[in-house]
């Protein structure tokens, strides 16, 4: 929605259905789940989905330190899960 040049083009109606389902989404996840279980698996999920947008897509370097924290926030989120 930031890229788009005026609140009535493409852009910016895609921005804010893609905006709006996350939202939708995002309400429907907490009535599953509490927040307490949900947002640690929603925040870690962020970093390392956008740490492997980074490898594959824009062909980032990533340190072994990159690499271990993202392993883990993967073990914590397994940690959480496994509360289930």
């Amino acid at each position: 929605m930031k890229a788009a040049e005026g609140w009535k083009t493409l852009t910016f109606i895609i921005g804010l259905a893609l905006y709006g389902t996350g939202a939708l989404m995002w309400m429907g996840i907490l009535r599953l789940f509490p927040l307490s279980f949900a947002f640690p698996i929603a925040a870690g999920a962020l970093v390392v989905g956008t740490t492997l947008i980074g490898i594959f897509f824009l062909h980032e370097t990533v340190s072994v330190w990159h690499l271990s924290g993202s392993l883990f926030i993967i073990a914590g989120i397994a940690l959480i899960a496994s509360k289930l």
